[in-house]
């Protein structure tokens, strides 16, 4: 059985959680990776914190929450992690692509990145598979901050072997960790998405012509503005994809703000301590939600 992983995205914790992802994936894996050349200020909470949290939507489009990052330095990680094919995504290179989209509302280059930018690393990565010439059995779509974790009681393999068994029971399927209608709309986690390498590789195929046929269905836009996971959903819809959620793996992001404080990945006893500290900056922040500030 022949596996490809997509991790793309900004890079935030990926250092942290390499060795867990080619542990967990196992052999016969080959990974495609597709980031930023710039981070998006995840781990600064100083500037979210400055503002209330009905303004969260604003200070995300703002050029507040981007920064540089060490190009060479994730360049050598990269490198050193070995993947089949990598890439390091530069604005202008997004710029040049969202210009195919011109039904995609672009209030700023914030704006714009908001809408499209989850979407065209994993895109970049398709390609890289289909211009591999190698034919895989299945996929894996995750993000560079992601670790997949098997419920208690199942093994990888197993679950590989059920994806293999969907395929030919019913094919053109996706697993998801969760879905939901949402606003009248699908809506698709799509931060972990596994199943065969066809149904992966049509979802991001014609990509720039779904999203902006899409855009063109004005009915969407005022009341169910389509960002992330419903604009996933809309497109596994266009694409006629079959998606079924399930519990068997599950996805967790691993903050590398979280890890800096020595909450490490090695037992499932600090995993523990991550989550409750998270849970807790999360209470906080609701609590400063009731005071008003102006963006």
């Amino acid at each position: 059985m022949k596996k490809a992983v997509i991790l793309s995205n900004h890079y935030r914790s990926f250092e942290y959680i390499a060795s867990y992802l080619k542990d967990f994936f196992g052999k016969d894996t080959d990974f495609y990776i597709c980031t930023w050349d710039h981070e998006y200020n995840y781990e600064n909470q100083a500037i979210k914190e400055k503002y209330a949290f009905e303004k969260k939507q604003d200070v995300q489009l703002s050029p507040l929450m981007y920064k540089p990052i060490d190009i060479k330095k994730i360049q050598n990680f990269i490198r050193e992690f070995n993947p089949k094919d990598y890439k390091i995504l530069t604005d202008e290179e997004f710029d040049t692509w969202a210009e195919k989209m011109p039904n995609v509302p672009k209030t700023s280059k914030y704006h714009s990145r908001q809408i499209l930018g989850s979407f065209l690393p994993p895109k970049i990565c398709a390609d890289m598979i289909r211009n591999s010439g190698i034919e895989y059995d299945l996929i894996f779509k995750s993000r560079m901050d992601i670790i997949p974790i098997m419920s208690e009681g199942y093994n990888f393999d197993s679950f590989c072997a059920t994806l293999l068994n969907l395929q030919n029971h019913k094919p053109r399927t996706i697993l998801s960790t969760s879905l939901k209608i949402n606003s009248g709309l699908p809506w698709i986690n799509d931060r972990f998405l596994s199943g065969h390498a066809d149904a992966i590789l049509d979802l991001y195929d014609n990509l720039e012509y779904k999203i902006n046929t899409l855009f063109s269905l004005k009915f969407l836009h005022k009341e169910t503005p389509l960002l992330f996971h419903r604009l996933y959903g809309m497109l596994l819809t266009f694409t006629k994809i079959n998606v079924r959620a399930t519990k068997v793996i599950y996805d967790e992001i691993i903050r590398k703000d979280f890890v800096d404080m020595n909450l490490k990945l090695g037992n499932i006893e600090d995993h523990e301590k991550a989550l409750e500290l998270k849970r807790k900056i999360k209470g906080n922040i609701e609590e400063k939600s009731k005071i008003n500030f102006d963006l």
